[in-house]
């Protein structure tokens, strides 16, 4: 989470711990990113088993925080934010779902 004493870096979303930002490495160390096609299937892995752990926000992909960091949160089930997908490229001050990878539409919808 985040607050007064830790600083705020990230949405709201990150308020009291319903939200992280994460980033997957390989045993080796290596830095899984969604512009490496061997990385791509472990990403998407990952993405639908925090969705069907229950994630109900889901940030990645086409630029979004470098494409090696993933945003997932729980934090519409406690009234902060709404549920849903979102990638790409800041959109008008925002992300947003039309710019998020195909990939990651299918697996929300």
């Amino acid at each position: 989470g985040q607050d007064a004493s830790t600083g705020f870096t990230g949405s709201d979303r990150h308020n009291n711990g319903h939200a992280a930002d994460v980033a997957l490495r390989l045993a080796d160390g290596t830095r899984l990113s969604t512009n490496n096609p061997e990385h791509l299937p472990i990403i998407q892995n990952f993405i639908k088993e925090a969705k069907a752990a229950g994630a109900t926000g889901i940030g990645a992909g086409n630029g979004y925080m470098g494409d090696n960091t993933f945003h997932i949160d729980n934090a519409s089930l406690y009234g902060q934010g709404s549920a849903g997908y979102w990638g790409g490229q800041l959109d008008s001050g925002t992300y947003r779902s039309r710019n998020a990878p195909q990939w990651l539409k299918d697996i929300f919808t």
